[in-house]
């Protein structure tokens, strides 16, 4: 029996889940053991944060071809795959290398990964087993990487240069956040990691409520303000006070779920059946570069500086851009 409705949803965000969560900001969060427990500079550990973001642009790359030839069902799987032997690969990494590869105090960060690749089997198992699509055609005329689509599609210049300010800004935050708490704030990595806990559980909510108030005000609008959140948030966690911290990473969950729900809105209001497919590839693309470049110039400027606070503080100088990008939207009414 395929899973229907609700229960075919809850499957496909389980895959997102160990898509996203689990191959690309556990890394984040692990950041300061897999630092000190292979005795690696910040620069090294950012360039790890590098590669696994590199790779993600690889992807993008391969799937905006792939959207014109392949069924996204077919593509998601694929992805899945992939995803689960990375977290495979980083549970028994020994050093810089073999963590590369599987792009991903001490060695108990083997076990998290270890217990993420577990899950994601089994998430892998139930999405072939119980989860089927109906697509019948593939898209013909998204062009070369779904660039001709994305040509098409209005306002596609600043929409497109927004979504590489949110990829520059938030690995910056979500890359950073927890080695900067531990390291410059001296908290415990036990109250960094629930800092971490609850900008993720704020990000279940960042784009529900956004999407409310895009009804309202407009995806331009929304899409500007939340840029301006997201800035004002990098300057106030800066002093590292406890119980602040904790509500302005709340802060940080609601604008990094909100902001990429209405971008993808943008795409899903201003392309054609057709072309949103191969679009919003190509608009990933770029926000992949962005993503690619960050963590690298983060782990540099805290090994130079010795402080993540100007790391956290160039998020803040990245928000205005997007900020800008934003605003120079086409005006619409939802």
């Amino acid at each position: 029996m395929k899973a229907r409705g609700l229960a075919a949803v809850f499957i496909i965000a389980l895959c997102a889940g160990v898509a996203q969560a689990f191959g690309r900001f556990t890394y984040g969060v692990l950041l300061p053991a897999v630092r000190d427990d292979l005795q690696v500079s910040n620069t090294i550990a950012g360039s790890l944060s590098t590669i696994n973001v590199g790779a993600y642009l690889v992807g993008t790359v391969l799937v905006a071809a792939a959207t014109s030839k392949l069924k996204l069902f077919t593509i998601m799987r694929i992805g899945l795959i992939f995803s689960t032997t990375g977290l495979s690969l980083a549970a028994v990494s020994s050093g810089v290398t073999p963590l590369a590869i599987a792009i991903s105090g001490a060695s108990s960060w083997r076990t998290v990964y270890l217990v993420q690749a577990i899950i994601a089997v089994t998430v892998t198992a139930i999405t072939f087993l119980f989860v089927e699509h109906k697509q019948k055609d593939t898209p013909t005329k998204g062009g070369f990487g779904g660039f001709g689509a994305l040509a098409r599609l209005k306002g596609w210049l600043p929409i497109t240069l927004a979504y590489t300010s949110f990829g520059c800004m938030y690995i910056l935050v979500l890359g950073f956040l927890t080695t900067r708490l531990e390291d410059d704030s001296q908290w415990t990595s036990g109250r960094a990691s629930l800092a971490f806990t609850i900008l993720s559980i704020a990000m279940i909510f960042g784009g529900p409520l956004l999407m409310k108030l895009v009804g309202k005000f407009g995806p331009r609008n929304c899409l500007a303000t939340a840029f301006a959140l997201w800035g004002a948030c990098c300057l106030l966690v800066l002093p590292g006070w406890f119980t602040p911290t904790l509500i302005i990473c709340a802060g940080f969950g609601l604008m990094f779920g909100g902001i990429p729900a209405t971008i993808s809105l943008n795409f899903v209001q201003n392309a054609s059946l057709a072309d949103y497919g191969p679009s919003f590839a190509a608009g990933t693309l770029a926000f992949g570069i962005g993503q690619m470049i960050s963590p690298q110039i983060g782990g540099v400027i805290a090994d130079v500086t010795g402080s993540f606070t100007l790391v956290i503080s160039l998020s803040a100088v990245v928000a205005v851009t997007g900020v800008i990008f934003a605003l120079c939207l086409p005006k619409q009414d939802q």
